[in-house]
This record gives C-alpha cells, structure tokens and sequence, in this order.
C-alpha cells in the first residue's frame, strides 16, 4: 500500500534522524538535511588530519522564495496541493487513450537498493583500517549476503549479489539496466484512481505533508483537556465503553492476511513529534506488541473474542521470523531495549501470555532472550531504558519472575555488567552514573537517564543479590537529586529544556516518579530511600498537567498512571482519585473537541500505537476498570 502511494514518488516531505535531530527531506521539503563534510586540521604541518564536520542545515532551492530569504513552504498551501492532486488524478483516470504506449522496450536503469546502502558499502571498504589484509577487506563487501532471503533454499537474486559484489570491489556503485517493465502496473494504478483511492491518496499527503514548524508542541497546547476539578469521575461503563470504541477503531484499520495482522501507522522519531507513514514493527513502544497487548487487555476485560483473535494475528508474523532463520538478524536491526528491541518482545509476549493464558507464548518469550549472546550485549551503545541494556534488564526480569529460568536471570545479569563497564559521568570528579551522554551532558529521567538506569540496576541488584548493582543504582538517585529544580518543581533535562516538556513520562516528573514506584516494590529500603522523590514527582506532575498531547509517553494519561500507582502503592485514595478524575477530564475534552491530542498534527487513523497512539489511550482505559493489569509504563 506504501509502495503503490504518493509517499513513495519522493516528492513529499519525509524524515531523517541524525542523533537526536531530525531532518525533513523530499522534493518539497521546506528544509535540506545538514551532512557531514571532509575538512582538514592543521593544514601543511605534521599534524595534519582528516576530520568529519558538521555542516549547517541549508536553506532550500527548490521551493519559490519570496525576498531575499523567505521560502514557501507546502504547509501554507496544502489545499492547493491538493486540489491540485485530485484534478490531475482524476484526469489520468479518464483519460481515453495509453499515456505509456511510447515506453514499451525502452532501457531503463534498476537501482535494486537504495545508494545510500551502496555509499555505507563503498564507505567500509576505503577504511584503511581493513586494508592490511585482503581477506578482511573483501569480506566487507559480503554484507550483502546477509539480505539474501536465508528462509529459503533458492533466492533468485544471488546472481545480482554477484554482479553487485564485483562492482563495489572496484569501488562502483553497481549499474543495471533492463527493458522497460512495469508498465500494466502503471496502466492498473491508473485506472484504480476511483473516488476511494483518491480520497486514500490525499490521507496519505495529508499526513506526510507537515513542516517540522508545525510539528511544535506549543501548536496544540490551547486545546489543554477540561480541568480535573470539573469533571466527576466516569464510570466504568463508559472507560470499557471508549475502550471498546478504539478496540473497533484499531480493528478497522487493521490489514488481514491469512492469519497475520499489521498496520500502517505514524513512525514517531525518538524525543520528537516528527512521524511519516511507515508499516509498524515489531516493538512494545509504537509496534504490533504493544497493540497486541492492548488488545489482550481489552478480551481479558470484555470476554471478547475478536480481540484476543486480534491479539494473536499481531504478533503472528513476529512469531514465523522468531522460528525462522534469521530470528539473530532481527535481534541486530532492533538491538535489546525495552521499549524498541528484543526486550520490548520478550516484555509483550509476556504480558500477552498473561492476559490471554496462552503458555505458549512464554515459549516464544524465552526463545527471544537465547537471542541475548554476549556479542549482542556488547554492541549495545544505547544503554537506556528505551533501546539498551537498562530496558532489556526489565523485560528480562520480568520473564524470571514468569519462568524462575536461570539462563533468564543470567542474561539479565550480563546486561547489567556490560552497564557497569561503560564510562560514567556526573557533575564532580568522581565516578557517577547515568551512563547516557547527549552533547556532553548527562541526562535525566526514566527513557534515557538517570531514573531508569536506577531502577533497572536497583531491581536486578535485587533479585540477583548483587551488591555492586544496587551500588550503581544508588549513584543513579544521587546524580539525579542534584538535578532536581526546586524553581520548577522537577528534574533538569539538558535535551529538552522547555519546561512544559519536562513534566513527562520520557523525561520528567512523571517518569521519575514512576520509577521510583517501581524502586519502592522492591523492598522497604528501596521505599525508603525514594519516598522524597515520589512527593517531588506527584507536585511536578500536578505543576506540568496536563502537557501538550494525550498519551502515555508525553502527554496526560502518563500523568494519570502516576496518580493511580502512587494512590496504590502509598495507600492514597486521593491519589487513585486524581487519576479517575484526569482520565475522566481527557475523554471528556476528546468527546468535545472530536479527537485526542496527538502533540502535533496527525490522524488517529494512522496514530494506532501503544505509548503514543489510541492503544495507550484504550489500555489506560481498561486499568482504569481493572488495576490488577500490568502497568507498562514500569515494564511490571
């Protein structure tokens, strides 16, 4: 369906992230990715060396300029864009005659990968660092090999790997050519542009279209939800009611094909509101475990069996590529993380495998963590909670307390020494943690800081009995105090200093606290020592109510996960009260304004995930009824 769609042509705007920036490119992009270029040091001296600079973002040439320096850019013409689109669609489809007659048998290039997978090649093999042995040299221009289709005995395109490996040894970027094709394809789109698939078509440009301008935050805040003072609190009728209603939402959109399920939905870049359309994956945080989950939830609350149906056909391709041959190839492209890698599976199918008493789900989820070699956990950089070694401790841990298998606890245990190795940096001389470092500063909170290396570490130095982990964890509190913003009423981020930002799950209060709830289950001294930090957490999060979106991740309904397990786990009616009464204020402003607030501007049609999308929304539903489901903020 992307293929066969306008976001295929390039034209449209599309995203790129290089470290924590995202870049828009496409043929009407309002601005150019900024590279990198060669530049050297200390010309015509003996110190003279080769560096890669950053260049700055520039301004784009192809869109019209008004003045000197002012560009237009499509999000202020939208609809003419568009209008523009139906017409001429609609004009190919009525044309009489074939518009491709004159391109039968003409040559054409086949550009069989995309060049920048070519250029990363060529990039590898001029590494002088290789070139001391032939072996290892050529062996570079292998990695081909690894996208043969290894599932299947014959794959018809290793004689092209063949051709493509010879030209990249002579440096090239590998030329094919072949007769005109695809022509009946062309003629067949042509003639399927019917009302429905235009109307397809301009969803798609609609939701591959916005600037990263308009993707701010501050864009949607005036339409902040009804107060939780004046609302009551809505009964449980109405949350299995709005869980049903998104259930049915999310099912509709579904694609079904044998006995899989997937979907095409917004592919959020990490710590922004920047998405474009793509077919979700597999991982707990936007993919088809956390829908999945949802859905498990939802059959567990509401005896449905259409949504524990569902539940399976989400993850069913998952589970073929697990017992296939390339299960290790997987675990490489998602790494270990918690919340987008192996450790996001391992967490879903566990869940999965709970709410839908289905054992043999947990079989997939120990084969998953046999994935954990030692080389994988060496190779992860990310560390974090969200896409490194802290997260994949937390899945782990909760595949242990399923299985009670030792080869479980023992790969949670590596991932924690490969933690303990990295180097550590804090605000004095001596060593502290968080292990993450964005612009040379360390980072707090529990998607990529201090807060979920704490509890990470904290929880495996618990159950593990290991004294050196639940030392690091300590360092991880102490770091993070020293950030705290009396001012604010919450913890510094040096990556996101707005302060109606900070007040969130990903990076705030909210995140914090919540895991220091974690913290607080794993024994009273744990309780003990983070009992503060739980207080400061709720006034921030009161403070930062209720953000600029409606999600779990970086909106209201992680506010009201916070009150709901702080009221639990303190022993606080108020609190579990606050939390009915903020959820009660979000679907009350939804029912009045026609939808939820995304953080920037796109369709629930396409926004379908779990910590950003209408999953979260459904699931934090359906603990509002029920608490005894997990809460998966804490990987519980």
């Amino acid at each position: 369906m992307i293929a066969n769609s306008v976001a295929a042509v390039g034209l449209l705007p599309a995203y790129g992230q290089s470290g924590s920036v995202v870049h828009a490119a496409g043929g009407v992009a309002s601005e150019w990715p900024a590279g990198k270029k060669l530049m050297w040091d200390h010309i015509n001296s003996d110190a003279m060396r080769p560096s890669m600079v950053q260049e700055i973002s520039r301004p784009p040439s192809n869109l019209p300029r008004i003045g000197a320096d002012r560009h237009v850019g499509l999000a202020a013409y939208i609809e003419d864009f568009i209008s523009g689109f139906r017409e001429y669609a609609t004009f190919l489809n009525g044309l009489g005659q074939d518009p491709f007659a004159g391109f039968a048998g003409l040559a054409v290039r086949k550009v069989i990968r995309p060049t920048q997978f070519y250029s990363m090649l060529l990039h590898r093999l001029k590494d002088d660092r290789t070139m001391d042995d032939g072996v290892l040299w050529s062996s570079q221009a292998d990695f081909l090999a690894r996208l043969a289709d290894w599932d299947s005995d014959a794959d018809d395109n290793w004689p092209l790997q063949r051709e493509e490996r010879s030209a990249v040894l002579e440096l090239n970027v590998p030329l094919f050519t072949a007769p005109t094709d695809g022509l009946q394809r062309a003629r067949e789109r042509i003639r399927s542009l019917d009302e429905k698939e235009i109307a397809w078509q301009v969803e798609v440009i609609r939701q591959t279209s916005p600037d990263l301008s308009g993707l701010r935050p501050a864009d949607t805040a005036s339409a902040a939800p009804t107060s939780a003072d004046e609302v009551a609190a809505l009964p449980d009728s109405v949350l299995i009611r709005e869980a049903d209603a998104i259930a049915q939402q999310i099912a509709d959109h579904a694609i079904r094909a044998g006995s899989g399920a997937a979907w095409i939905g917004l592919g959020w870049f990490a710590d922004s509101d920047a998405s474009q359309l793509a077919v979700l994956g597999h991982d707990f945080y936007n993919g088809a475990c956390g829908i999945a989950t949802f859905f498990a939830a939802h059959s567990r609350i509401t005896q449905n069996p259409d949504s524990a149906d569902l539940a399976l056909a989400a993850i069913a391709y998952l589970r073929a590529e697990l017992r296939g041959r390339r299960a290790s190839r997987m675990g490489r492209v998602m790494g270990i993380g918690g919340a987008t890698g192996l450790g996001s599976v391992i967490y879903g199918l566990s869940c999965i495998s709970r709410l839908l008493d289905d054992d043999e789900l947990i079989e997939d989820a120990l084969g998953v963590a046999k994935l954990f070699s030692d080389e994988l956990i060496a190779a992860d950089t990310q560390l974090d909670v969200i896409g490194g070694s802290a997260g994949a401790i937390l899945t782990l841990l909760r595949l242990y307390r399923d299985t009670q298998a030792d080869e479980v606890l023992d790969r949670a245990v590596a991932c924690g020494t490969h933690l303990l190795t990295q180097q550590r940096r804090g605000p004095d001389a001596r060593r502290s943690w968080p292990c993450r470092v964005s612009n040379d500063q360390v980072l707090n909170g529990i998607s990529h800081g201090a807060a979920g290396f704490a509890y990470a570490l904290a929880a495996l130095g618990t159950v593990a009995g290991r004294g050196d982990f639940a030392d690091a964890a300590v360092e991880c509190l102490e770091f993070e105090r020293s950030n705290f913003d009396p001012q604010w009423g919450d913890w510094r981020d040096f990556r996101v200093p707005e302060p109606h930002w900070r007040s969130q799950w990903c990076h705030g209060a909210v995140g914090i606290g919540l895991a220091r709830l974690g913290m607080s289950k794993l024994g009273s001294s744990w309780g003990d020592a983070v009992r503060a930090d739980i207080d400061r957490a709720l006034t921030g999060a009161s403070r930062g109510w209720p953000g600029h979106a409606d999600t779990l991740c970086c909106g209201a309904l992680g506010s009201v996960e916070l009150a709901r397990e702080a009221g639990k786990v303190l022993g606080r009616g108020d609190l579990q009260e606050l939390s009915s009464l903020r959820l009660s204020a979000v679907l009350h402003s939804k029912s009045s304004a026609g939808s939820y607030r995304w953080g920037a501007t796109v369709s629930s049609r396409f926004n379908v995930g779990l910590f950003r999308g209408l999953a979260g929304v459904g699931y934090t539903c359906l603990r509002e009824v029920d608490d005894s489901l997990p809460n998966l903020l804490i990987w519980e």
